[in-house]
């Protein structure tokens, strides 16, 4: 829940930190015929926490914690950036060392991103295997 407190130091910022994802599932546990970040997977505060961040009018840096791509399409639309975290454990400290630039971004999809699960198993994809943000030292991100 997105309380007055949060909203008014969330004004107060220059850019806007939204982390959403799906609750923690292993093998069939996270059959689902929605998947999308809202869906019935989706953790129980994702929209009304996309929709705090949306009224805010400030640049949006969203990170997704899941297991899988989710599907999207309503939301990144009002999102200047979307980092897809996957699962990272105790490893959370990659998440943060990327964000705060001591370490440069390189990671790219393991797999194709679909904006809508119809595409799956079609051929059809919003995103291939193996886009992401890469970066350069000498070209800068690529």
């Amino acid at each position: 829940q997105f309380e007055s407190a949060h909203k008014s130091k969330a004004a107060d910022a220059d850019v806007v930190l939204l982390l959403v994802g799906e609750y923690a599932y292993a093998e069939w546990y996270g059959d689902t015929e929605s998947m999308d970040l809202c869906g019935e997977l989706g953790l129980d505060g994702n929209k009304d926490a996309i929709d705090a961040v949306k009224a805010l009018n400030k640049p949006t840096v969203t990170c997704i914690l899941a297991g899988r791509q989710v599907i999207i399409d309503d939301y990144i639309d009002d999102w200047d950036a979307t980092v897809m975290c996957y699962l990272p454990g105790s490893e959370g400290k990659g998440v943060v060392d990327v964000l705060c630039g001591r370490e440069d971004f390189s990671g790219t999809l393991p797999s194709p991103w679909y904006s809508d699960v119809s595409q799956i198993g079609t051929g059809e994809r919003w995103l291939d295997v193996g886009y992401g943000l890469k970066y350069n030292e000498q070209q800068g991100a690529e």
